[in-house]
C-alpha cells in the first residue's frame, strides 16, 4: 500500500545575486579527517562477576545478552548457594575462587575448592584477590588490574578486566554503545 513513487529530476542550482550576503556559519567547526571504513577495534572484556547476593540476576542477564564471564565465590559463599553454583556450572559458566581474609589466603582458597568438589567433581585454579590477599598454587587475577566500565571505551584494541560487584545487567547496560568482545578469564588469560 505505499505509493508509487516519480522519479526525482535535478533541477538547476539557483544563482545567488552579488548583493545577497552570503551566510557563515559563526563558529567554524573543525573536522578530523578520518578513513570512512575505518572503526575502532573492539575491547576484548574479561567480566568478573563477584558477591552472591547479585549473581542470579547477573546470571540471567549474561545469558539473555549471550556474554561470557566468570564467577568468583568464596568458601561460604559456595557452602550457602549450592544452587545457584550449581545452576552457574550447568549453564556454561566458569566458576573462580574469591577469599574473604587478608594476607595469605591459600588455605581459604583450598576450603572453597573443597566445597567445590563437593558439589560436582572438579576444582579450579582460577582466583580473583584483592590487593592485600595472597595464594600459592593459583592462577591470580588482581582487582587491582580491573578497569571501571568507564575507561573501557578508552581501551580500543586491548584486554581489560571489569570486575562486576552490583550485577553485570548493569555493566552490560552500560557498555551497550560499545565496540566490545566478552571473553571468559581462565588459567590461560592475560589481562
Amino acid at each position: 500500500p505505499s505509493e508509487p513513487t516519480q522519479p526525482v529530476v535535478p533541477q538547476k542550482p539557483v544563482e545567488q545575486k552579488p548583493e545577497t550576503p552570503v551566510k557563515t556559519d559563526p563558529q567554524p567547526q573543525t573536522v578530523t579527517p578520518q578513513k570512512p571504513t575505518e572503526e575502532k577495534d573492539p575491547v576484548r572484556v574479561y567480566l568478573a562477576v563477584v558477591g552472591a547476593q547479585t549473581m542470579a540476576q547477573s546470571l540471567s542477564a549474561l545469558q539473555a545478552q549471550g556474554a561470557p564471564a566468570t564467577f568468583f565465590l568464596t568458601a561460604r559463599e559456595i557452602r550457602e548457594n549450592a544452587e545457584l553454583v550449581c545452576g552457574i556450572r550447568a549453564a556454561g559458566y566458569p566458576v573462580g575462587l574469591a577469599a574473604e581474609g587478608e594476607g595469605d589466603v591459600t588455605a581459604e582458597l583450598a576450603e572453597a575448592n573443597g566445597a567445590l568438589a563437593a558439589l560436582f567433581a572438579g576444582k579450579t585454579l582460577t582466583v580473583l584477590l584483592r590487593p592485600g590477599q595472597s595464594a600459592n598454587g593459583y592462577f591470580v587475577f588482581s582487582t587491582s588490574r580491573a578497569v571501571s566500565v568507564d575507561k573501557v571505551v578508552e581501551r580500543s584494541g586491548r584486554s581489560c578486566m571489569v570486575v562486576c560487584r552490583n550485577g553485570a545487567g548493569r555493566v552490560l547496560t552500560a557498555l551497550r554503545d560499545v565496540p566490545v568482545r566478552y571473553r571468559y578469564l581462565r588459567e590461560t588469560t592475560r589481562v
